[in-house]
């Protein structure tokens, strides 16, 4: 996977670190790095506590995304209810994976794409495109959200216009920035050989299609 996420926790616990070797016992940096070494338990704790805000986060987007659809406080309720008590995003929440880094940033597209069907407004495409290469930093396959921004925007506008590509070039700087600092985020990771890359990315991006309903009943 891509560094992003290892940079994100990296950006947020120096800080935590930096406080909790401030206020120790410790004394020198060298003592208290053998500590962490021995017993992380205080970086564990903190990626998943830090996991778990963004699950809940993604539970008011989804509210905030019904209501702007529905624009009915007892439907926005239910769906963010719905996924509170999933089992799946609970079981995705409380580990200090990517998965719900993805989940979210995909989830903060879809709020950017009902303003772009509501309003259209440029700096929705731009936050649109921005959201969906912070979702591809996090688990490439979640950024196929901006296909459905790109079929939304032609449902209205029926052709590419400047809207549309600020958003498609916003999210290639963030996806190719992630590719160049980690090459190998795009593939498994397991094929030990230079020639297996392509084929490698390929299999991982096929996978959204193993898992849709015709992949389900065994006709894809």
């Amino acid at each position: 996977y891509f560094s992003f996420i290892p940079s994100l926790y990296a950006a947020v616990f120096a800080p935590l670190l930096l406080v909790v070797y401030l206020f120790s016992s410790f004394s020198s940096l060298e003592d208290f790095k053998i500590y962490l070494t021995l017993d992380p338990s205080l970086i564990w704790i903190a990626a998943r506590l830090f996991s778990a805000f963004f699950g809940a986060l993604t539970v008011y987007l989804v509210y905030r995304l019904a209501l702007l659809w529905f624009e009915n406080k007892k439907i926005a309720l239910f769906s963010a209810l719905f996924l509170a008590l999933s089992l799946f995003h609970i079981q995705l929440s409380h580990m200090a994976r990517h998965w719900v880094y993805g989940a979210f940033f995909a989830t903060l597209v879809w709020i950017f794409i009902t303003f772009i069907y509501k309003s259209g407004q440029r700096k929705h495409y731009f936050w649109g495109g921005i959201s969906a290469g912070l979702s591809f930093g996090a688990t490439p396959p979640s950024a196929l959200t901006l296909l459905s921004l790109g079929f939304l925007h032609f449902l209205k506008r029926k052709l590419v216009d400047w809207n549309l590509i600020i958003s498609g070039a916003s999210f290639l700087a963030l996806a190719l920035l992630f590719i160049s600092l980690h090459p190998y985020g795009l593939t498994l990771g397991d094929t030990g050989n230079e020639s297996a890359i392509l084929a490698n990315v390929w299999e991982r991006l096929s996978h959204p299609g193993e898992r849709s309903p015709f992949g389900f009943f065994g006709l894809a």
